[in-house]
């Protein structure tokens, strides 16, 4: 049961290092974008090459969009992962609830005939 419960929240070291990772190529694409429009603006970039870079990084922009929406789906599978083990063990305590208030009750019954 220990097992079950370590497993989603290990998911979830996994996913928030994902998305840190996923923040830091963003936060590179970013830099990289202002460095060319420094070159542009210093014109030591041709303006076909800049354009090509330009398309190259709006491209790579998109792919880690797309992994951000990857990891979101992933979060939410967690998430629903968490919520049907937080069902299970909800069901098994209203399985061994009963059994022990019947067991209790039979002890009564028993502890009642012996006086």
């Amino acid at each position: 049961m220990k097992l079950l419960l370590l497993r989603p929240l290990l998911l979830l070291q996994l996913f928030l290092l994902l998305l840190l990772l996923l923040l830091l190529l963003l936060l590179l694409l970013l830099q990289l974008l202002l460095l060319l429009l420094l070159l542009l603006l210093l014109q030591l970039l041709p303006l076909l090459l800049l354009l090509l870079l330009l398309l190259l990084l709006l491209l790579l922009l998109l792919l880690l969009l797309l992994l951000l929406l990857l990891l979101l789906l992933l979060l939410l599978l967690l998430l629903l992962l968490l919520l049907l083990l937080l069902l299970l063990l909800l069901l098994r305590l209203l399985i061994i609830l009963p059994l022990l208030l019947l067991l209790l009750l039979l002890l009564l019954l028993l502890l009642q005939q012996l006086q």
